[in-house]
C-alpha cells in the first residue's frame, strides 16, 4: 500500500480557518453574522420595517429593534420586532415575532427601552387630538401583548404649549425609580428656519406626565436662530439627565453639537458648563449634528454624529467628542473628525464599552456621489486613538448590499459581543460582531 506523502506543517497551518478577531462578524448569529427581515419573510411579509433606529437587549439575550412600519397598503403602524439570540425571529412574541398597533396617521416609532420588570417601552410620534403629531409611548408586556393600563388606553402622550402642528420623540431612557424620560423636538410655528425646539418630557411609571419635572412635566430649549433638535438621552447614576441634540447658530457656526444636563427636577444643572448647556463646534462653519450619546463608567459623556460642509452636506465625516463630568471638553480625547472610508460617512450611534473604549456606528459612502453606502463601525481607545486591534486599524466596513445602508443603533451583550441594528436594502437588519 502506498503511503501518502507527509504534508508540511506550514501548509496544515495555512489551511486552518483564521482565528476570529475583534470586529469580525459572529458567525453563530443567523449562520453568517447578520440578518434582515426580507430573509425571513421575502416579499410576502405583512409589514415592511425600514431601517432599525434603536435596539435593546433583554436580560435573556433576546433583541428588540424598532423601525418605521408600513403595510402593503402604505399605511403606517407603531411597533417592534424581537429576535432570538441566534438571529432567528422570536415567533413567541406578539404576532409571530413582531407587534404592530394602529395609532392614526403616520405613527412612527423611533426608540425602545426596557423596564426592570421586563415590560417594553416603544416611543415615537403619534396622532394627538387637535394636533398633527405628538410624543407617544406604548408599553408592551414581555410576551408582546399591549399593556392597556399604561397612559390613556395604553398610550402615553405629551404635547407642548404652543405646539399646534407637531412633535417628534427620538429617544427614551428609564430612570431607576421607573420614571420615563423622552427626548425629541417640538414645533412652535413662526419663522420656517426657526420653528423647532429641543424638547424633553418625563412620565410617571403609569404613563402620566410627571408634574414634578420642570413644573409641568415638560422642558424645551431654544439655542438660537435655527431649528433645535433633541436626538439622544442618558440618565446618570445620580439621577441627572443628559440630553444630546443640535444647536443651530445660523450664519455663524451653523449647527453645533449640543449637550444639556438637567437636575432630577427638570431644571438646568449649573454645575455643568456653568449653565447646564454645552455646545461644541468641530470646525468653523461645518454643520455638526449629534445623533448618539452615551455615558462612560467614570462619568465622562461621549457623543457622536456627523460634521459636513454646507446644505449639501459635502465632505461628511464621523464626529466624536468626549466631555468631562462638569461639561468641559475632555482635552485628552477632544474632538475627533474621521472619514471611515475615502468618501466619508455619517455616525448615527455610539456605545461606551466596559474597558473605556468607544464604539461608533454609522455608514461609509461607496463613492463620491454620496448615494450608496456600507455599514461602518469605528472603535476608539480611551485616549482618543483608534483601537488598532479592532477590524482594520480600528475600522470595520460591512457591505451587506449595494444600497444606501447604515447602522442606526448599537447595544452590547453581557458577553461583550456587539449587536448593530440598521438598514440593508430598505429593510430592518441586524448584525453581531465580536469585540474582544
Amino acid at each position: 500500500m502506498r503511503r501518502a506523502a507527509p504534508i508540511p506543517l506550514a501548509l496544515l497551518i495555512a489551511g486552518l480557518p483564521a482565528a476570529a478577531a475583534s470586529g469580525d462578524l459572529d458567525r453563530s448569529f443567523s449562520g453568517d453574522g447578520w440578518v434582515r427581515t426580507y430573509d425571513v419573510f421575502g416579499y410576502s411579509k405583512p409589514f415592511f420595517p425600514r431601517g432599525a433606529e434603536d435596539v435593546a437587549i433583554q436580560p435573556d439575550g433576546k433583541i428588540l429593534a424598532v423601525s418605521e412600519l408600513q403595510d402593503g397598503n402604505s399605511h403606517w403602524w407603531f411597533g417592534v420586532y424581537r429576535w432570538l439570540p441566534n438571529g432567528d425571529l422570536d415567533r413567541s412574541f406578539g404576532s409571530g415575532g413582531w407587534v404592530a398597533n394602529d395609532l392614526g396617521i403616520f405613527p412612527m416609532p423611533h426608540a425602545v427601552a426596557l423596564q426592570a420588570d421586563g415590560k417594553i417601552l416603544v416611543g415615537g410620534q403619534v396622532e394627538c387630538p387637535g394636533l398633527l403629531l405628538c410624543f407617544g409611548i406604548i408599553r408592551y408586556n414581555p410576551n408582546g401583548s399591549f399593556d392597556g393600563s399604561f397612559g390613556v388606553s395604553g398610550v402615553a402622550q405629551a404635547t407642548f404649549p404652543g405646539s399646534r402642528c407637531g412633535c417628534e420623540l427620538h429617544d427614551l431612557a428609564v430612570q431607576r425609580n421607573g420614571r420615563i424620560v423622552a427626548v425629541g423636538w417640538r414645533f412652535r410655528g413662526g419663522d420656517a428656519q426657526d420653528d423647532m425646539l429641543l424638547a424633553v418630557a418625563r412620565f410617571l411609571p403609569d404613563g402620566q406626565l410627571d408634574r414634578t419635572f420642570s413644573g409641568d412635566g415638560r422642558f424645551s430649549r431654544d439655542f438660537g436662530y435655527g431649528d433645535d433638535l433633541g436626538s439622544a438621552v442618558a440618565v446618570q447614576p445620580d439621577g441627572k439627565i443628559v440630553v444630546g441634540g443640535v444647536a443651530p447658530y445660523r450664519y455663524k457656526t451653523e449647527a453645533d453639537f449640543a449637550v444639556v444636563r438637567l437636575r432630577p427636577n427638570g431644571r438646568l444643572d449649573p454645575t455643568f458648563s456653568g449653565d447646564g448647556v454645552k455646545t461644541v463646534n468641530f470646525r468653523r462653519q461645518r454643520y455638526d449634528d449629534l445623533y448618539g450619546l452615551d455615558l462612560q463608567r467614570d462619568g465622562h459623556i461621549v457623543a457622536a454624529g456627523v460634521s459636513a460642509v454646507g446644505f449639501r452636506r459635502d465632505d461628511p465625516r464621523f464626529a466624536v467628542l468626549r466631555l468631562n463630568r462638569n461639561g468641559t471638553l475632555d482635552r485628552r480625547f477632544g474632538r475627533r473628525l474621521l472619514r471611515p472610508g475615502p468618501h466619508g460617512g455619517y455616525a448615527r450611534a455610539v456605545l461606551a464599552d466596559s474597558s473605556g473604549g468607544i464604539l461608533v456606528g454609522g455608514l461609509a459612502y461607496d463613492d463620491s456621489s454620496l448615494d450608496a453606502s456600507a455599514w461602518a463601525l469605528v472603535r476608539y481607545r480611551s485616549s482618543g486613538a483608534l483601537d488598532r486591534s479592532f477590524g482594520r486599524g480600528g475600522i470595520v466596513l460591512s457591505a451587506f448590499g449595494t444600497g444606501a445602508d447604515w447602522v442606526g443603533a448599537l447595544a452590547a451583550q453581557r458577553d461583550g459581543k456587539v449587536v448593530a441594528a440598521g438598514e440593508v436594502y430598505r429593510d430592518q437588519a441586524l448584525a453581531r460582531y465580536l469585540s474582544r
